[in-house]
């Protein structure tokens, strides 16, 4: 068959040929195998599916490059076959050479779905693991396009966390997609990488009648013929493989209509199933309000000449498919998280998985911004501190051969932290500005983008070099923990004292301080940059109480301590007279002295004693004065005040201090 140009892959007799082709043609294997080959051949999938894992994952170290061309359209005719398990489907693909003398082409198809034929511009094939390479007629010239088709046929592999799924619900099938990070290569043949975008997608899903097929885009027709009914779903965006959406059930439908600002009107579809049509009518009741509200903070919903829609599937979470958000539930900062994603991941995509926190931060932060568009400023704060957990790995992710590390709550929770912290360092309104123009941004609208194009902007609308910003809060675990005291002078100054007790580097920190006197509070900004910090600022009233960070803008930890027992150099000062475990115990004087380590927490004057178990001295160690603070002793050399070796035996180690302060320890002596 000859390639067919673009324009006639939209005709109605060019659909119809594909699922002529798809319905006739396509004589699917896995139908005819016994329920014994069927269990043999899943084992065989199991036993090889971590292998493959494993190559896409060293593969996804930044998504695996075929340099050499660029899509700009992907059309996939899909034939859907719920009693087995299997799909049939012709692949349309138009791109353009990046190269000259191009011939051969490499597109991700995993390697149990079988390639029946080929054709357009591809005139033979070839298969190594999961990478499908076609040889093209000819070579092409840097720029100039090229169309090829690929018709293939399978089971595909479940995995990931549910790449192509058939599982029922209460009353029929839920048959969806879930490609996300490199799983569309599971149920299609594309190029996988989150890079290069398609300008446009066309989906026709052939499905039995009693069902419906859910897509990207707006629902061109459909067609019910023979039992079996085709949707013809078109998405003129820009869009990337793993937002391509596959969702068929026996849905029940909710339509409603938005309204923007400058006045379009906007198709509002809610696909879910017929069990879950009064809760989900009342829970998505809300959707509206969430576009009025990221409308005003984001720019308008990216992809409004078209729809937003949701449909139900069986995975518990939800998945931000293209213009169609996959749900599990309806809760609303599940439905406010994915609704955001159609500006941060589908309209602008993360040019590599290591900036997939663009995509999961960014959304998740939406969710704070929502509950404080509903809540107010206390609502927003307590959001963001439910947000705050342990914070394992770092937000740019530098594994991204482990999905737990690529989707751990660090890239999501800290993620959105380090976008909190960034409005307080460049200030609200440029803090919006910034989201504003982001989305806007020519180079990155309907694109991608890295962390670095991010903070290159966030530096040129602050006026700020956010280097160190970046570097500490995206590039380094954990976060910083704070030991402070503070006292007032009667003077008039306010001295505070604070250590940086996190291990590694110390994090520069620009943070507020409130002195609370009664009803007044007064603020001052300063900055904590060094390990151990003594700071002053001028208070005409003494302070009931002092807070660093009141608001929590900082991502930190903290302890309050004493002044009285917090030196000039950060040390901490025992706050109590204690002895220590006195080692080795058992003591052999032969071998070794006996260490002792006691703590005072004043100056005081001492004394380090052994005494029999009959309570009569033996041998006093030390007597005078000593400072507060931790000190040691090689003590004891096991013998007397008159130098003579002690008896094998258990004696008591004893430290008195002023006011009657005394603490004893067993000690066993052995020869």
């Amino acid at each position: 068959m000859e390639a067919l140009t673009k324009f006639a892959m939209t005709g109605p007799l060019f659909h119809r040929s594909l699922l002529q082709l798809l319905a006739c043609a396509f004589l699917l294997p896995h139908a005819a195998l016994t329920q014994n080959e069927k269990a043999f051949a899943h084992q065989q999938q199991e036993a090889e599916i971590n292998a493959r894992i494993a190559r896409w994952m060293m593969q996804a170290a930044g998504v695996r490059d075929v340099s050499g061309y660029n899509v700009s359209f992907y059309h996939l005719a899909l034939r859907v076959e719920p009693a087995d398990q299997t799909i049939a489907g012709i692949l349309t693909m138009e791109a353009r050479a990046a190269i000259d003398a191009l011939r051969e082409v490499q597109l991700d198809l995993f390697a149990n779905m079988s390639v029946d034929q080929v054709g357009g511009a591809a005139a033979s094939f070839s298969r190594q693991g999961d990478v499908l390479t076609l040889t093209l007629d000819r070579s092409y010239s840097s720029g100039e396009v090229f169309q090829v088709r690929i018709q293939y046929s399978g089971a595909p592999t479940l995995t990931g966390f549910a790449s192509f799924a058939f599982v029922q619900h209460a009353t029929g099938p839920i048959i969806a997609s879930l490609s996300e990070p490199y799983y569309a290569r599971t149920w299609w043949p594309c190029k996988d990488s989150p890079a290069d975008k398609a300008d446009s997608l066309y989906m026709d899903i052939n499905v039995p009648s009693d069902l419906m097929a859910i897509s990207n885009g707006t629902l061109d027709s459909s067609v019910t013929a023979n039992g079996r009914t085709t949707f013809y779903w078109r998405h003129r965006y820009p869009i990337t493989t793993y937002l391509v959406s596959v969702a068929i059930s026996n849905y029940a439908s909710i339509n409603d209509t938005y309204t923007f600002s400058d006045g379009t009107r906007m198709p509002l579809r809610y696909f879910v199933f017929p069990q879950a049509l009064e809760i989900a009518t009342s829970d998505l009741a809300d959707t509206p309000d969430m576009l009025d509200y990221f409308n005003s903070v984001f720019g308008d919903y990216p992809f409004k000449n078209e729809k937003y829609g949701m449909a139900q599937f069986a995975w518990a979470g939800g998945m931000e498919h293209q213009t169609i958000t996959s749900l599990g539930s309806f809760g609303d900062y599940l439905v406010a998280h994915e609704l955001a994603h159609q500006w941060w991941g589908d309209m602008i995509s993360p040019s590599t998985w290591k900036d997939i926190w663009l995509n999961e931060g960014f959304a998740t932060y939406a969710e704070a911004l929502y509950a404080g568009h509903r809540g107010g400023a206390s609502a927003y704060h307590a959001y963001m501190q439910r947000l705050d957990t342990t914070f394992p790995g770092t937000v740019v992710v530098n594994d991204t051969t482990s999905l737990n590390v690529v989707f751990s709550r660090t890239v999501y929770r800290k993620g959105a932290w380090v976008l909190h912290m960034l409005r307080a360092q460049i200030g609200e309104p440029t803090f919006f500005d910034l989201l504003k123009r982001y989305g806007s941004d020519p180079r990155y609208r309907f694109g991608n983008a890295t962390t670095q194009d991010f903070q290159n902007l966030a530096e040129s609308l602050s006026g700020q070099d956010l280097d160190w910003f970046f570097d500490q809060w995206l590039q380094r675990e954990g976060r910083p923990t704070l030991r402070f005291a503070w006292k007032y002078e009667p003077h008039g100054e306010l001295l505070l004292r604070v250590l940086q007790e996190q291990r590694g580097e110390t994090y520069r920190l620009p943070i507020t301080v409130a002195a609370i006197a009664g009803n007044d509070t007064t603020f001052f900004a300063t900055e904590f940059n060094t390990k151990c910090q003594n700071l002053s600022f001028a208070l005409a009233q003494a302070p009931a109480q002092v807070a660093i960070d009141p608001d929590n803008w900082v991502l930190e930890t903290q302890q309050p301590v004493d002044f009285d027992v917090f030196t000039e150099d950060c040390s901490l000062l025992p706050q109590n007279f204690a002895l220590e475990k006195a080692y080795p115990n058992p003591f052999q004087p032969s071998a070794s002295h006996l260490a002792v380590t006691f703590s005072l927490a004043a100056t005081a004057e001492v004394k380090l004693s052994v005494y029999d178990l009959t309570g009569r001295l033996v041998r006093t160690i030390f007597r005078g004065r000593l400072p507060a603070g931790e000190h040691n002793f090689l003590a004891w050399d096991g013998r007397d005040d008159g130098r003579r070796a002690v008896s094998t035996g258990v004696y008591l180690l004893v430290l008195e201090g002023d006011a009657n302060t005394r603490a004893a320890q067993k000690v066993l002596v052995v020869k």
